[in-house]
């Protein structure tokens, strides 16, 4: 399954999402940014990872990667991402829009 809605971040992030997904880009749950109080960094618009269209090697980078992030263990990760999901700051990204509709008829 693929997502529609994709993220591309071009700031500090890039190098780590490239790590992560294998590109500097993540699919995302919808087109809509919505407000989230992130650690650290306050009230942010953020965007949802699609988390069912990553594959395993990717969730696993993930969970490692936000676990050196939160200084959190895995095991507790993996618990977060599955009753919060992963938001992804909106600021310095570009949502793509893989399949849209057409504006006319």
């Amino acid at each position: 399954m693929a997502s529609r809605y994709v993220l591309v971040v071009s700031d500090e992030r890039a190098e780590a999402f490239t790590k992560i997904f294998g590109r500097n880009r993540v699919p995302i749950e919808g087109p809509t940014a919505e407000y989230a109080k992130l650690p650290r960094l306050g009230r942010k618009r953020v965007f949802k990872i699609e988390l069912s269209t990553l594959s395993d090697g990717q969730r696993q980078r993930l969970a490692e990667y936000l676990s050196t992030l939160w200084d959190m263990p895995s095991e507790r990760v993996e618990e977060e991402i599955a009753a919060r999901g992963v938001p992804i700051r909106a600021e310095n990204a570009l949502m793509i829009d893989l399949a849209p509709e057409p504006d006319f008829v």
